[in-house]
C-alpha cells in the first residue's frame, strides 16, 4: 500500500517547482495585504530568477509604481507585460489607464480599441473611452461611450458622468432625466439623489432640490455634502437656526471642509455675530486660502462692522483670485470711498458696471446662438428658466452698484457742500446756491470754483445712478426684491427724500 510517484509525475512536480508563475500567488497576497516593500523584494526576486519574463510580476510592479506616483514607469512596466502576453486585456487597460493619467487621452483611446478587438462587451473600456472623450470635449463621442457602458452594464458612476457630460452642455433637462433614469435602476443611492438634488439646486428648483436632498438624507442621514447642500436651502429661507443645527451634524464628519465652515459664518452673519463670523471665515480660508467666495464674505463682514481697511484688503485679495464679479469691484470702491480714496473709489465702481455691460452681453450672444441652434435642428428650448434668472440676476446686481455709486457721490456731494456754505447750512439737492468767489485769495477763490464745479457734477451722477436704479427697480420681480435687495429700503426711501428736496 505504500505510495509510489511515477518518473512521470516527478517530472511534472519539479517543472511546477521551477515555474515563471510559481510565486504569483504570494505577490498577490502581500499587495493586497499593503505590505509593499516585501511585496517590490519578492517581486525583484522573481524577475531575477525568471530574467524578466514573469507577466505577473511585472504587472504588480506596474500597479505599485502607479500608486506611488511614478505614472511614467509603470507605463513602460504595463507595455512590458503586454509584450510578454499581447492578448490580456488587463494589461491593455492598464496601459490606456496610465496613458490616461499622463493626460495622453488620444493614445489611450487607441489602447482602448484595440482591447475592444478582444472583448467588445466589456464596461470597463466603454467607460473609460468615455472619461477620454470627455477630456478632450468631443461630447458626442463621449456620450456614445457611456450609453454603451450602460447597455453592457449600469453603473452609477457612468450615469453621473453621463449627467454630468449633459450639465457641462447645460441641457439640464436632460441630465435630470439621465439621473432619474438612474433612481430606477439604483433607488436607495444616497449619492445619485445628492447629485440631482445638487442639480435642482443649481438650477434654483429649491422644493424639488429640498425634497431629492431629503429622500438621500433618509438613507445615510450623515453624509456631509447632503447636509451642507440642505442647509443651504433652509439658510437661504432665513431660518438660520435650523441650518446651524444642520451643520454641527455635518461638522463632525467633515471638520475640515471650507465650504461648511463658510456657511457657518453666513449664518453668523446673518445673525449678526460678527466676532463669531470673522472666525469662522478665517478658518475657511486657512482651509482653503484660494476660494475668492470666502474672502469676498470676510470682507463683506468686514464692511459691516466698519473696519473698511480690512475690507479692501479682503476685496484686494478676493479680485486677484476672480476679476469677473462685478460685485466684487463695487465694495471694494465703496470701501475705497470711505477711507478717502474717492477717485480710485469711482473707478472701481466704473469697472463694475463695466463687468455687468459685458455679462449682458455675453448672454445675449448665447441667446442668438441657441435661437439659431434650435432653428437649424428643429429643438426645444430647455425648461428651467435660466435666461430669466440670469437676467434677474443681473437686474439685482446692477441695482446695486447703482444704489451704492449714488450713495458715495452724495457723501462726496454732501462734503463738498459743507466745504463751501458750512454744516449750518441745509443741503436741498433742487435748490441751486451759488457761492460767491471773492475771499480776496486767487487761490482760494480759484479752489472753491473747483469745488463747486465738482459738486454740480456729482450731483448730475448721483441723480443718473438714482435713475437707472429705478428703471432697474421696475424691471425686478417682488420675490427679488424682498429677498436680495430687503436690505436697502432705508437707503432707498433716503435716497428719494434727499432728491425730492
Amino acid at each position: 500500500n505504500t505510495l509510489i510517484l511515477t518518473s512521470n509525475t516527478m517530472v511534472k512536480y519539479i517543472a511546477h517547482e521551477r515555474s515563471r508563475d510559481r510565486l504569483n500567488w504570494k505577490i498577490y497576497e502581500l499587495y493586497v495585504a499593503h505590505q509593499i516593500h516585501e511585496c517590490l523584494q519578492l517581486i525583484e526576486t522573481q524577475l531575477y530568477n525568471t530574467r524578466g519574463q514573469c507577466e505577473f510580476a511585472v504587472y504588480v510592479k506596474g500597479l505599485i509604481s502607479r500608486n506611488q506616483g511614478t505614472i511614467s514607469e509603470s507605463l513602460e512596466l504595463f507595455q512590458a507585460a503586454t509584450v510578454l502576453n499581447p492578448n490580456n486585456i488587463s494589461n491593455l487597460k492598464q496601459v490606456a489607464r496610465s496613458l490616461y493619467l499622463l493626460g495622453r487621452y488620444e493614445a489611450a483611446i487607441e489602447i482602448y480599441e484595440k482591447a475592444q478587438e478582444i472583448d467588445f462587451e466589456d464596461w470597463e473600456i466603454w467607460h473609460n473611452r468615455g472619461l477620454c472623450f470627455e477630456k478632450l470635449s468631443k461630447f458626442e463621442e463621449c456620450i456614445e461611450s457611456y450609453q454603451s457602458a450602460n447597455t453592457v452594464q449600469q453603473h452609477d458612476s457612468t450615469f453621473i458622468r453621463l449627467a454630468n457630460v449633459y450639465i457641462k452642455q447645460s441641457d439640464y433637462t436632460q441630465a435630470i432625466e439621465i439621473f432619474k433614469e438612474a433612481l430606477e435602476f439604483s433607488p436607495e443611492s444616497s449619492l445619485l439623489l445628492t447629485s440631482l438634488g445638487l442639480l435642482y439646486l443649481d438650477i434654483n428648483d429649491h422644493f424639488n432640490a429640498f425634497t431629492t436632498l431629503g429622500s438621500s438624507l433618509s438613507l445615510d442621514p450623515t453624509n456631509p455634502s447632503t447636509i451642507l447642500a440642505a442647509g443651504s436651502i433652509i439658510q437661504n429661507n432665513q431660518d438660520i437656526d435650523v441650518a446651524l443645527v444642520k451643520y454641527r451634524v455635518a461638522a463632525l464628519k467633515s471638520p475640515d471642509s471650507s465650504r461648511l465652515w463658510n456657511n457657518i459664518g453666513m449664518c453668523f452673519y446673518a445673525k449678526r455675530k460678527y466676532i463669531e463670523a470673522i472666525s469662522s471665515f478665517r478658518r475657511a480660508i486657512y482651509l482653503n486660502p484660494f476660494d475668492w467666495a470666502i474672502v469676498y464674505n470676510l470682507g463683506l463682514v468686514y464692511m459691516a462692522t466698519g473696519n473698511y481697511c480690512s475690507a479692501f484688503h479682503q476685496f484686494s485679495g478676493s479680485i486677484n483670485l476672480n476679476k469677473s464679479f462685478p460685485l466684487l469691484f463695487m465694495y471694494l470702491g465703496v470701501s475705497l470711498c470711505y477711507l478717502n480714496d474717492f477717485e480710485n473709489g469711482c473707478i472701481a465702481l466704473h469697472r463694475s458696471l463695466q463687468l455687468i455691460q459685458k455679462r449682458k452681453d455675453k448672454d445675449n450672444e448665447s441667446l442668438k446662438d441657441d435661437g439659431k441652434g434650435q432653428k437649424k435642428k428643429g429643438q426645444k428650448k430647455n425648461s428651467g428658466g435660466s435666461d430669466n434668472e440670469n437676467s434677474n440676476g443681473n437686474y439685482v446686481d446692477e441695482c446695486l452698484i447703482h444704489i451704492n455709486f449714488c450713495i458715495v457721490l452724495m457723501k462726496r456731494v454732501n462734503d463738498e457742500h459743507n466745504e463751501l456754505f458750512g454744516s449750518s447750512e441745509k443741503f436741498q439737492f433742487k435748490k441751486e446756491i451759488s457761492p460767491e468767489f471773492n475771499s480776496g485769495d486767487e487761490e482760494e477763490d480759484e479752489y472753491h470754483r473747483y469745488i463747486y464745479q465738482q459738486l454740480n457734477q456729482h450731483k448730475k451722477e448721483a441723480f443718473s445712478h438714482w435713475n437707472e436704479f429705478q428703471k432697474l427697480w421696475k424691471l425686478l420681480d417682488d420675490e427679488a426684491k424682498n429677498t436680495e435687495l430687503s436690505n436697502i429700503s432705508k437707503q432707498q426711501s433716503l435716497l428719494q427724500s434727499i432728491f425730492d428736496s
